[in-house]
């Protein structure tokens, strides 16, 4: 299995029947798009990026190019990755393969990071990678990621699991994957920002 191609399949990336990869992001998440786009074209044949408008919904989209090359490759991770009745679904053998870029990914994605607020100040910061999955496979999640150091703690919401961490394991987080990261301005305010508290203590 290609780990680098399973990275764009984590998050918002969708493979159909016919093992093609779909990825459609927010206009302002442009650069973005175009840095997977770049990013995919070097392993296999991607599309350049289209703009999509959709009920006054502004996007950008890219999929992958059919040939056997790219269905060997993609029918490999669909076969792993939708493991539960045809679902995506992170079980230990996907979490296992996982890397930083992986998480790199699926945090650009899916993640967040918002500042807590006591009397105006910020004394900590919440990081949240919305899987909105089952505890099972958050459970994997957090267990790759406690062997890295890095503690993750399930979050219920509406039936559904995510996972998330406090400033201290943030920290590490961001630290483990900002050798893959690239330098997008679009979320250096949001998922990069530096965590910076007012209390000493954090």
């Amino acid at each position: 299995m290609n780990v680098k191609l399973l990275a764009f399949c984590l998050g918002d990336g969708s493979i159909d029947n016919r093992y093609r990869l779909f990825i459609r992001h927010c206009a302002t998440q442009k650069e973005y798009i175009e840095w997977k786009q770049n990013e995919i074209n070097s392993i296999i044949p991607c599309s350049k990026v289209t703009y999509v408008n959709n009920s006054g919904y502004d996007s950008y989209s890219i999929h992958t190019n059919n040939n056997i090359c790219n269905i060997k490759e993609l029918k490999d991770i669909k076969d792993k990755l939708y493991s539960k009745d045809n679902k995506k679904f992170f079980s230990k053998e996907i979490v296992d393969s996982m890397d930083a870029y992986c998480f790199a990914i699926l945090y650009m994605d899916d993640g967040s990071l918002s500042s807590k607020r006591r009397n105006k100040q910020i004394y900590s910061y919440d990081l949240t990678i919305s899987v909105y999955g089952e505890k099972e496979e958050c459970q994997n999640l957090i267990d790759k990621l406690s062997t890295l150091g890095i503690k993750f703690t399930l979050k219920l919401n509406k039936g559904k699991y995510s996972i998330r961490c406090g400033t201290k394991n943030a920290r590490k987080f961001l630290s483990y994957i900002s050798k893959v990261t690239p330098n997008l301005s679009c979320f250096k305010l949001s998922k990069f920002r530096e965590l910076k508290t007012n209390f000493t203590s954090f």
